[in-house]
């Protein structure tokens, strides 16, 4: 699911088809929005022009997400008719805290990490083409979020955010998004009953990333698992979609090692530094050769090896 922060934008896409499956126009497709109580948001339903249409069977709607709008998932409804017949759809994201998502730019590696594999440290800051080496950090990023589709920043980087999880009716929730902190555990038997805020002696974090079911937060692995221990009211965690909800922060506490070691490799790959790849000899004027052929360096792929096989044992 997508986030958007407050006083953010937000654009929701459409793709319609007819009967057969293929692509068709809907001249009264409307889309409605309700706010994380189910309530519908003033304003809506909205229709064309506010609905664009970009081509055939195919709409957007910008959404301006007001700077005080409440934190939590958001649901959206396409309906419409089409040759007679009832078109449409749904999709959801969750608002955040504003500042809460991470901005762009950001790296797990530093300067002093990239110039000290390539042997630059104490060179003269134009020589060694220090914009390139920044870009080539925040590039390698992007690349390597890419290929994992995660990251391991803190989220948010200042502040707390809501999140709701899905309960499978046991006493272990898997977070496999990790946590770094939490503030306060509501949960609820059905989508209209009452929120009911947990003690928080009533569950225990733990940390199988680290296979230490007493791992610390504030060490570079997060929790990603919260147990009900049997000392409060709950036993079992509600089944069933939006039941529980946790306000804190999300994500890593600290960038692990091997993210740092595969942000260095692939920058020094994008800055055509490497003819070799991983494992070659590094030379002190190997910065700013030619562009080679884009592969990924050994490093991203060992990262992608190692994140895949954190949560291997809980099945899920």
């Amino acid at each position: 699911m997508a986030n958007v922060a407050q006083g953010g934008t937000y654009i929701w896409t459409a793709t319609i088809r007819d009967g057969n499956g293929a692509l068709a126009d809907c001249a009264d497709l409307a889309l409605t929005i309700a706010d994380p109580n189910g309530d519908e948001l003033a304003g809506f339903p909205v229709t064309a022009p506010a609905i664009v249409h970009l081509g055939l069977g195919e709409y957007t709607y910008e959404w301006d997400v007001a700077a005080l709008a409440d934190l939590g998932v958001y649901d959206a409804d396409w309906s419409g008719t089409v040759d007679g017949l009832a078109v449409g759809g749904s999709d959801s994201v969750q608002v955040v805290q504003a500042g809460s998502i991470a901005s762009e730019g950001l790296t797990y590696a530093t300067l002093l990490d990239l110039q000290t594999t390539l042997q630059r440290t104490g060179v003269d800051d134009e020589e060694w083409i220090t914009s390139q080496a920044e870009a080539a950090l925040v590039d390698g990023v992007d690349r390597i979020t890419e290929e994992l589709e995660t990251d391991f920043f803190r989220h948010p980087t200042a502040g707390t955010e809501v999140r709701y999880l899905r309960g499978s009716g046991s006493a272990l929730l898997h977070v496999h998004s990790g946590i770094v902190s939490l503030t306060t555990v509501q949960i609820r038997t059905s989508r209209t009953a009452d929120w009911v805020t947990l003690d928080a002696t009533d569950y225990d974090l733990e940390s199988r990333a680290a296979h230490d079911p007493n791992q610390a937060a504030a060490t570079v692995y997060p929790y990603d698992h919260i147990r009900l221990n049997g000392t409060g009211d709950y036993s079992r965690w509600p089944k069933g979609e939006r039941l529980i909800e946790f306000t804190g922060v999300f994500g890593w506490p600290a960038v692990p090692r091997r993210a740092v070691e595969a942000n260095v490799a692939m920058a020094r790959q994008l800055m055509s530094a490497d003819r070799t790849y991983p494992g070659g000899v590094i030379s002190p004027d190997e910065a700013g050769r030619p562009v080679l052929p884009s592969r990924l360096p050994d490093a991203v792929y060992r990262l992608k090896a190692w994140a895949s096989s954190l949560h291997y044992s809980c099945g899920v």
